[in-house]
């Protein structure tokens, strides 16, 4: 699927995965990995273009599109080349991060679709973090300090 800016032939600012289903049953489904392909300003008409694919088929009727902002849109430049060592990984109540040269950095955990969850600042190179508060999924882990910026997935389950 197509998405489109105030027209339906209007400027491509996204395309759309929408999975396949031989089903007539009802389906559920979440893009929440789609980046835009230029940065928008302003109030737009957003017009969603289905396009088939494969099939006889049409892509189906929607009940509900919600769009959601999230504040992370990209990783830009000065990503730190070193990981923090993440553990367990998968998390049910605890994620231990350790990362070397890391004694004055900021934590941030963002859901998948970017939102802020948790902020934490870090006071040595073993920080431990509550985890309970959070939604069973994925998660990025994105760590800022002076020497750069890493960014990782975890889960908690």
């Amino acid at each position: 699927m197509e998405v489109r800016l105030d027209a339906i032939d209007g400027p491509l600012v996204a395309t759309l995965r929408v999975p396949y289903s031989e089903t007539w049953g009802i389906s559920d489904f979440v893009v929440s990995d789609t980046a835009l392909t230029q940065a928008l300003t302003g109030t737009h008409d957003v017009y969603l273009v289905g396009k088939r694919v494969q099939g006889d088929g049409g892509i189906g009727n929607f009940t509900y599109i919600e769009f959601v902002e999230g504040t992370i849109t990209s990783i830009q430049t000065n990503v730190a080349e070193h990981k923090a060592l993440l553990y367990p990984n998968p998390a049910a109540t605890t994620l231990y991060v350790k990362a070397a040269n890391q004694a004055k950095a900021e934590i941030s955990i963002f859901n998948s679709v970017g939102q802020l969850m948790k902020s934490v600042v870090v006071n040595s190179e073993l920080t431990e973090i509550d985890v309970t508060g959070l939604s069973k999924g994925v998660f990025f882990l994105d760590i800022q300090s002076s020497e750069g910026r890493s960014l990782q997935k975890f889960v908690v389950n």
